[in-house]
């Protein structure tokens, strides 16, 4: 018949055309996708970077170091700009609970275009500043989160008396340290 052609190849025509914007929707979701996973790992590693400089700053800044030890940080604040690129920054803000424990806080940024990613960080850290090597205490190592929590290291010769030491995971004593519950 005539006609029939013309029918049958506008039909395929456009069965090839919608599979064609098929796969085209479906590239153009999965790119944005891949963006914002990308951005997700940036901020992640910013967030990471900002807890290390915190951590850093307070083991090796001298200012930093004896506010935490005398339980002075109040509000401490470091911002960090166009870390990785122009688009991704972090602040740390440090406050004291009391003398050597402080709570840390990082957020972290970074922009993608219009919309921006963002990752916060909350840690609590501790230092030991008894200087004895007989403690009249406890030893307990645990909370909530990962496998690297509850670890308790005794790196330098240690009595705990009256006390009891518990572990929620590795309980390492290292070489040439003694301790004696």
């Amino acid at each position: 018949q005539k006609g029939v052609i013309v029918i049958i190849v506008s039909l395929a025509l456009g069965i090839l055309l919608l599979l064609g914007a098929y796969f085209l929707s479906f590239a153009v979701t999965e790119s944005k996708i891949s963006k914002s996973q990308e951005a997700s790992f940036k901020t992640y590693y910013l967030a990471e970077a900002g807890a290390n400089e915190a951590i850093f700053k307070l083991k090796n800044d001298p200012d930093w170091r004896s506010k935490f030890i005398a339980g002075t940080l109040n509000n401490e604040t470091l911002t960090r700009n166009q870390v990785f690129d122009i688009d991704s920054s972090y602040t740390i803000v440090a406050t004291s609970i009391s003398p050597a424990l402080a709570d840390i806080v990082v957020t972290a940024q970074h922009n993608l275009g219009s919309k921006h990613t963002q990752r916060i960080i909350q840690t609590r850290l501790a230092r030991a500043t008894n200087s004895a090597e007989s403690w009249g205490q406890s030893v307990f190592g645990g909370g909530t989160g990962g496998q690297q929590n509850g670890n308790i290291t005794f790196e330098r010769n240690c009595t705990v008396t009256g006390g009891k030491v518990h572990a929620n995971q590795d309980f390492k004593v290292t070489s040439k340290s003694t301790l004696t519950v």
